[in-house]
């Protein structure tokens, strides 16, 4: 269905989308080929910043009041086209019946047909808009703005080449489109009044730093009218009274002395400053301006210059005020100046000897900060002088006199920590202040170095104190007396100290036998550390008095006294009463202590047996250890005889080394008690059988020889036998013959009679005997063992007895003959016999803990091995084309590539088998692989693809009973292993590169001769090939088989192609398929999957020659040709790389363009001549072309504007009256006529707000001009235009050509 316009409903649709894409297309080249580059690169920010920030950038950028920005434009018509594309959308909705919207699509189709239309114009419109000239710069704006945003453009934009003689590389694209040199043009104009000057304006003094011999004065002044000024001027000099008259002199202020003014004194553009390096008071009596006419001087034009005031710090002995007394002026003093050392002082401390004093016109403030260490800061101020304040005013000379005053000062200390006191500033009664340090505040004078300081180091007082860790709970400490005492001193106390080491502690003492009335004597103590030993020498009370550290004096702290008690030497008192017992008499001595001292005591003595006719005299030194003053011990020697005892040393706490002992012995005869003990106790076994007596061998003491009574029972208590023997020596052995019946025995002592006929009954003195009931044996418990090889097989042997076990085996070799002994022991019942030999073992022999056994059957036994599981070739299920090399090789027929091959082995041993297996590829390893047949037989499957000689090689072999770990060895101990060859598919491929170029009616351009391209065979010819040919996007796809001949034999044959490529296109070339001698074939299953089939591909692409030509639009400027800084078109037809070479000047150059995409440029940076050589393309010399139309260009060089050679300053200032005319003299470079713009800027009154007016002056059709202007202000040229040219350089208005190949110049 059609509607009223001519457009159906998909037809709308269509023209809409169109008209996207066209609105942008045009907006890309609108912005690369803009009028004014500056203003498109803005206007694409104010584009895109737009819908972020809210904000247009473009309020801010230079443009023409009457033109309205072109992205502005294109919103417009991306308005409109949305808009039709959107009721081309409604059209797809069907139709609402009843209330509501009711549109016809005729109503719809007219109205989106209608705004179509409308887009068309508006863009058409636009179109004629922008190709406009491009407007002036508007008034205001400065030469810096354009150049800054012409800068930005050619940094940032990508330039394709650059025409010129020298390296692309070191061209000055900035200097080249925005060099300000091409118009350095500015001056100022100013109209002249009568000359005005005033001095001091601020009505202050001045002051001459004394320290700083370069240090000047500069006192301000205003200076109007027509430079250069004489002033005449007078120095009063007050420092000396008997030639104070002033002295008269004249000074000329240049306009350049202006600026030399420091900063801070500046405030308008007429201010200067006047450099003075003498005291005195300076006043201007009259100005004169370059006319020589008298001007004003308002106001008091005077200013007093001084030295400058000093404060330091100083110290008077007598704390008293010194006398105000004048000094010359400017003279630098230090009376009694404290030398900057670092004081010590303590808390509380009042320093009262300070003096601040000062130097200067009073009265003098001086600030001065106090700094403490981690703490404040506070600044104080003192007013020194009492006079009243200076009348400046007058300037009297008698009231600048300086003084040197002094002011007493007081600084306490209340806390402790480091204080400095440094001078921060100093001011006199004229109010010039001082400052010192290099910080700047407000008019202060600078010195340049800190001000004097005052540094104080406040100490805590220092604090003394006994430990309280070393003495009694009470304080007390007791000493020995006498000089049996510790290396020297008989004790020390601990003194700790808080405060700075050293320290001087006095303390006193009072002895404790003193007379109560005498008086405690004193001591002095220097300790070099925080903590000290204070030696003690004598029993009393010892006090801390005082203590004194390197700075102060301190306090003593608690406790401070600790009372020191006299320790007496220990004594020694005992009794002695003998032990008797019936029968015998007396066995020893009870002997009991009264000692005295402190304890725990030592007590040593000598134990003294004396000699008889058999034994010799013994003593032996022992000691007793009690801490209790009363202590009783009993002695009782083992052997008779006389014993004394001699106690010859005590010792206590504070005697260590203990106290000599003086007659104390005591002395006794002793007769011990006769007794009978069992050297060993531990239980007598006895086996079956045994033979021989038992002994137990038992010691006596006493007096010999002895009757010893000894009774042998059962557990039951009834007597075995019962027997006295007669014993002469302490050493003996009871005999007897062992039980018959078996069972737990007890050997018993039962008394012993000494040869005084006293008896002892004896207890706790017995052994057990046990009698074996039988003898231990040994068996096998399986006589028959399977296991693994490499592993150990266990033979389990059982034992009755008491263990340990130790048997002896041997290993039966060639009938009953036996092998070496193998020992086993076993602690338990049951144990394994472990072997990883297999063999027959035998015991042969048993003993337990106590008795040999005996070896019950079975008593021999055997280890064997597990049959090993082995892996064959299966010959009857694999193919017939197998044989066996070696035992272990075995070899199949070789196959083709890709072909289907199997093998089959088959197993022994015990099911399921597993097997590993390597595949090699001529001798190198390529895959490994385990597999677990299901049965006795496994099929492998061969490989065939890629070529070569493949090796199987079986590795190991496992079944039921070995784990995958036995080797695959055949009979001759080698891996079974299977070799197959695999043949190579022939392989054709085409010796070239992969993509050739052909131009029509001449021959391709290929390696072989007559356009053949060489195709290479490998494998066992003759060949059969077979080649497609297919022309790209033909559609149908046709077929040819080109020479399908046996004869192919050679390794190379030359294919000709050029019957194929007669029509402009792209051809696939691509081998199909070959096939050799041996039956191998190279199918299309090859080439899909082979990872070089590449090589048998090819495209063949015939194309055109190219061709190329200036843009049409490069001609249309002034005179027919471009400037310097503007951009060259090409219009390019082939297929890119397009290579341009191209003349200019006298050189060649030569272009490459990879990128179709983008209009290609030429960036000019000279002048001269242009002309095309040839274009290219594809690659360098093929299907070239000569341009014959629009080959040349003129590029014309940018016009100059600046100052006649009579003007030499770089910014001229030119005085002027209000009624005069200022002439400027400009000189053109370039081709009359000349244009040339320039803006002006002023102030309607000083205040005001600052203004710009823009002028042009054209049509100059000299090389000189005079500009001419009576307006006050400044002057800047901003751009400069001849016949041809213009500066500043922005990009032609042109829109750039962009060719794509199919179109046509």
């Amino acid at each position: 269905m059609v509607s009223s316009v001519g457009f159906s409903q998909v037809h709308l649709r269509q023209f809409a989308l169109f008209c996207v894409a066209v609105s942008l297309l045009y907006k890309l080249t609108t912005l690369f080929q803009t009028s004014w580059l500056p203003y498109s690169l803005y206007a694409i920010s104010d584009e895109l910043l737009r819908f972020f920030s809210r904000k247009s950038y473009m309020q801010s950028l230079p443009q023409a009041p009457s033109q309205m920005p072109i992205f502005h434009k294109w919103l417009c018509v991306d308005v409109v086209i949305i808009l039709t594309f959107y009721l081309a959308k409604i059209e797809m909705v069907p139709k609402r019946r009843g209330n509501g919207l009711n549109l016809t699509k005729l109503s719809l189709r007219s109205a989106a047909g209608a705004l179509l239309l409308w887009g068309i114009v508006l863009n058409r419109l636009l179109l004629v808009i922008w190709f406009h000239p491009s407007p002036p710069i508007p008034p205001g704006i400065e030469f810096k703005d354009l150049t800054d945003s012409i800068s930005n453009q050619v940094r940032d934009m990508k330039v394709q080449d650059v025409v010129s003689g020298r390296d692309p590389n070191t061209v000055d694209f900035y200097k080249v489109v925005a060099d300000p040199e091409h118009v350095n043009i500015e001056f100022e104009i100013k109209h002249t009044r009568s000359a005005v000057a005033a001095l001091n304006n601020k009505g202050r003094a001045y002051c001459i730093n004394i320290h700083d011999d370069n240090d000047a004065a500069y006192l301000p002044l205003r200076l109007k009218g027509l430079p250069p000024w004489d002033l005449v001027m007078s120095r009063a000099d007050f420092t000396d009274p008997e030639n104070a008259e002033a002295d008269t002199f004249l000074s000329r202020i240049h306009m350049r002395d202006l600026t030399k003014m420091p900063k801070d004194t500046i405030t308008e553009n007429s201010f200067a400053s006047l450099r003075v390096t003498s005291y005195g008071v300076y006043r201007i009596n009259g100005v004169y301006d370059a006319d020589q006419v008298a001007g004003r001087t308002p106001g008091q034009n005077f200013s007093v210059v001084h030295g400058c005031p000093q404060a330091f710090w100083g110290e008077n002995e007598e704390t008293a005020v010194r006398d105000s007394l004048p000094i010359s002026h400017g003279e630098s003093r230090t009376p009694n100046r404290l030398q900057p050392v670092e004081r010590h002082a303590c808390v509380g401390h009042k320093a009262k000897n300070v003096l601040l004093q000062a130097v200067g016109i009073p009265n003098l403030t001086v600030q001065y900060m106090r700094k403490q260490a981690d703490g404040p800061s506070t600044v104080s101020e003192v007013i020194i002088g009492e006079s009243e304040p200076h009348p400046f005013a007058k300037a009297d000379p008698d009231a600048l006199q300086q003084y040197e005053i002094s002011h007493p000062l007081e600084l306490d200390f209340p806390t402790a920590g480091t204080f400095k006191h440094e001078i921060v500033s100093v001011k006199d009664g004229l109010g010039t202040t001082l400052r010192y340090g290099t910080t700047a505040v407000g008019d202060a004078k600078i010195a340049n170095f800190d001000g004097d300081s005052l540094t104080y180091h406040i100490h805590p007082p220092p604090n003394a104190r006994f430990s309280p860790d070393d003495s009694n709970p009470d304080g007390s400490l007791r000493i020995p007396v006498g000089d049996n005492c510790k290396d020297g001193a008989k004790a020390h106390f601990l003194v700790v100290f808080k405060g700075q080491p050293p320290f001087d502690l006095d303390y006193s003492f009072q002895a404790h036998d003193a007379e109560a009335d005498s008086a405690p004597e004193s001591r002095n103590f220097r300790v070099e550390e925080n903590v000290a030993r204070l030696p003690v020498y004598n029993a009393g009370i010892y006090t801390l008095t005082a203590v004194k550290d390197a700075h102060c004096s301190g306090r003593i702290g608690l406790p401070a006294s600790r009372k020191v008690l006299p320790a007496y030497p220990p004594t020694l008192k005992f009794e002695a009463q003998p032990i008797y017992e019936n029968c015998v008499g007396s066995v020893g001595t009870s002997m009991t202590f009264m000692l005295t001292g402190t304890p725990p005591f030592v007590v040593q003595y000598h134990q003294i047996r004396a000699a008889t006719s058999t034994k010799p005299e013994s003593k032996i030194t022992r000691s007793i250890n009690t801490s209790q003053s009363r202590h009783t011990m009993e002695v009782r020697p083992t052997e008779p005889g006389e014993y004394s005892y001699e106690f010859f040393l005590i010792s206590d706490f504070y005697y260590p080394d203990g106290y000599t002992v003086h007659d104390a012995t005591s002395t006794q005869v002793v007769h011990p008690q006769s007794s009978a003990t069992i050297v060993n106790k531990d239980r007598i076994h006895t086996c079956p059988g045994q033979i021989g007596p038992l002994k137990v061998p038992v010691k006596l003491s006493g007096s010999a020889p002895w009757d010893l009574l000894v009774r042998l029972s059962t557990r039951i208590n009834k007597v075995v036998w019962e027997q006295s023997f007669h014993i002469a020596d302490e050493d003996w052995d009871i005999t007897f013959e062992p039980p018959e019946t078996a069972g737990r025995l007890t050997l018993e002592l039962v008394q012993v009679t000494d040869q005084k006929g006293c008896s002892k009954l004896l207890e706790n003195e017995q052994i057990e005997v046990q009698v074996m009931d039988e003898q231990p044996t040994v068996t096998f418990g399986n006589c028959s063992v399977d296991f693994l090889r490499g592993a150990e097989g266990a033979l389990p042997i059982t034992f009755t007895g008491t263990g340990p076990f130790n048997i002896t085996l041997q290993k039966v070799k060639d009938g009953d003959h036996l092998g070496e002994e193998i020992p086993l022991t076993s602690r338990g019942l049951v144990t394994d016999f472990r072997r990883r030999d297999e063999g027959t073992f035998k015991i042969t022999s048993l003993k337990d803990k106590h008795c040999n056994g005996i070896v019950t059957e079975p008593s021999q036994c055997t280890l064997k091995y597990i049959p090993l599981p082995t892996v064959f070739p299966d010959t009857q299920r694999s193919k017939a084309d197998i044989r066996a090399r070696t035992p272990s090789l075995y070899e199949r027929e070789p196959i083709c590539e890709d072909a289907l091959d199997h093998f089959s082995l088959k197993f022994s041993g015990g099911m399921p088998f597993k097997f590993s297996y390597d595949i090699l590829l001529d001798g190198k390893l390529l895959d490994s692989r385990s597999l677990a047949p299901p049965s006795e037989t496994a099929t492998l499957r061969l490989r065939s693809s890629p070529p070569g000689t493949y090796t199987y090689r079986v590795n190991t072999v496992g079944d039921r009973h070995y784990d995958n770990s036995v080797p695959a060895q055949a009979e001759d101990g080698k891996l079974i292993s299977l070799v197959q060859k695999v043949l190579p598919s022939p392989v054709a491929s085409f010796r070239s590169v992969q993509t050739l170029y052909k131009c029509q009616n001449e021959p391709l351009d290929s390696q072989g001769p007559g356009g053949k391209i060489p195709l290479e065979l490998q494998g066992q010819g003759p060949f059969t090939v077979v080649i497609e040919i297919q022309r790209v996007g033909s559609g149908a796809k046709e077929k040819s088989i080109a020479k399908v001949l046996s004869d192919i034999t050679g390794p190379t044959y030359m294919v000709s192609f050029d019957e194929y490529l007669s029509d402009e296109g792209a051809y696939d070339i691509r081998i199909a398929s070959v096939k050799d001698s041996r039956g191998c074939d190279s199918g299309p299953r090859y080439w899909e999957t082979a990872p070089d089939s590449s090589v048998a591909k090819l495209r063949i692409q015939v194309t055109g020659n190219a061709r190329g030509a200036i843009a049409s639009t490069d001609f249309e400027g002034p005179g027919g040709g471009v400037c310097v800084g503007d951009s060259l078109h090409l219009e390019l037809v082939g297929k890119a790389p397009y290579f341009v070479s191209y003349e200019f000047g006298k050189g060649v150059r030569h272009l490459e363009i990879t990128d179709p995409s983008l209009p290609y440029e030429l960036y000019l940076d000279e002048p001269g001549r242009l002309r095309l050589l040839n274009v290219c393309h594809i690659r360098p010399g093929h299907c070239c072309s000569i341009p014959t139309e629009r080959n040349e260009v003129e590029v014309r060089p940018l016009p100059y504007a600046l100052f006649g050679s009579s003007i030499n300053d770089t910014k001229p200032t030119y005085f002027i009256s209000e009624d005069e005319e200022a002439q400027v003299a400009i000189q053109f470079q370039g081709t009359p006529p000349f244009t040339l713009e320039y803006i002006r800027k002023y102030r309607k009154d000083v205040h005001g707000e600052e203004r710009a007016e823009t002028f042009i002056e054209t049509n100059v059709m000299q090389n000189t001009m005079v500009l001419k202007s009576q307006l006050e202000g400044s002057y800047k040229a901003i751009s400069v235009s001849d016949k041809y040219c213009r500066w500043p350089s922005t990009p032609t208005s042109r829109k750039p050509v962009i060719r794509s190949k199919t179109n046509r110049l």
